[in-house]
């Protein structure tokens, strides 16, 4: 049987497949428990500009961890298409 997808649509699923893997994670204890672990770790509701004087490199390195926590909120609350039309914006 041939999967007569086109690459697009393989690559929607794919994403809607992740999405899905998130939220089912999201829901479970231990994924609630990762959550609040890199809720923390990636300074989801503080500022990444910390200390006096300001270090430049530490504030790039916290706001890569944000970016991270940004992308799982992504799966998280976001609709699939949304996150598919996000994807796209992405590849541009």
């Amino acid at each position: 049987m041939s999967d007569e997808r086109t690459p697009e649509q393989k690559r929607r699923d794919r994403i809607k497949d992740k999405q899905r893997s998130f939220r089912s994670l999201a829901m479970t204890a231990p994924g609630q428990l990762i959550l609040r672990d890199l809720a923390n770790f990636c300074y989801a509701h503080e500022s990444t500009v910390t200390g006096a004087p300001v270090d430049p490199n530490l504030v790039l390195v916290l706001e890569g961890r944000r970016q991270v926590w940004n992308r799982i909120q992504q799966y998280l609350k976001l609709t699939e298409d949304e996150v598919w039309a996000l994807s796209q914006g992405a590849r541009q």
